[in-house]
């Protein structure tokens, strides 16, 4: 073999191993962005998950802090009854006060029984199916003062 025959040998060899790194190269960037993609995945899954343990912390914190509050405002009652009966007394009257904004106590009759409810709703359901449901008897229509009309 000529020097020229084992230069050419040479340069093949090396340019198959070249073919064959770049190919190497290749799978691996693959690898790579999937990793980095199951990386996105995983790290919005553990944002997700630290919100909800945010959440639980927070509403724990409160309880705990109920649980400290109540026992000092007995004791505190005990030795003056505005403390016991004023702060749950107020309490009481704002979260009364909130039910006010609730949508069933707001310009709604609400039911008596689960069937009047279940009446409602499903005069509701076929009012909102269309107008051609007018005519039907079973169907309770409501003014705009809220009364039931049969």
């Amino acid at each position: 073999m000529t020097n020229k025959s084992k230069l050419l040998q040479l340069v093949e060899r090396t340019c198959a191993k070249a073919v064959e790194t770049e190919d190497q190269l290749a799978k691996e960037r693959l690898k790579v962005e999937r990793l980095s993609l199951e990386l996105k995945t995983r790290s919005s899954q553990m944002d997700e998950l630290q919100s909800q343990m945010d959440e639980l912390q927070f509403k724990l914190s409160g309880a705990r802090a109920g649980g400290v509050v109540a026992p000092v405002l007995v004791a505190l009652g005990r030795e003056r009854n505005f403390w016991s009966f004023g702060v749950f007394g107020v309490t009481i009257g704002c979260l009364g006060l909130f039910v006010v904004c609730l949508l069933q106590t707001r310009g709604w009759n609400m039911a008596d029984t689960m069937d009047e409810e279940e009446h409602n709703q499903y005069a509701a359901n076929s009012r909102a199916a269309g107008p051609d449901n007018d005519d039907n008897p079973d169907i309770v229509h409501a003014d705009g003062n809220g009364a039931v009309i049969v």
